[in-house]
């Protein structure tokens, strides 16, 4: 529950999480910030792995060779051009492990 109250996607019953001593909704680059991984189900199942990073670093600002980057980091490279819904539930947890850490983030949840 702790990394979707950090993200602010529910509300804390009581206290704060801070990044870097900012709130997470008030922070700037979020994504450059913090890298977050909720669950392994948030794709398109259509969609390629490069296709689903490659559209989450545009919105982002963040380079298009960082894709390649966490494709490889991440072992997903030989990977990279199927459809998520081929994926086994291991790699697309390494897929959302490359999403959080598509923005080279300080902080890892």
């Amino acid at each position: 529950m702790a990394e979707i109250e950090v993200r602010g996607l529910v509300r804390a019953s009581a206290g704060e999480a801070l990044i870097g001593g900012v709130r997470y909704d008030r922070l700037a680059r979020p994504r450059q910030m913090v890298g977050a991984m909720l669950e392994s189900t948030g794709f398109h199942p259509g969609r390629r792995a490069r296709d689903h990073l490659r559209v989450l670093a545009d919105a982002e600002g963040i380079p298009a060779r960082r894709v390649d980057e966490v494709l490889e980091r991440t072992g997903l490279t030989a990977a990279a051009r199927r459809p998520v819904r081929q994926f086994s539930l291991g790699m697309r947890q390494r897929l959302g492990l490359a999403a959080a850490l598509l923005g080279d983030p300080r902080v890892l949840v």
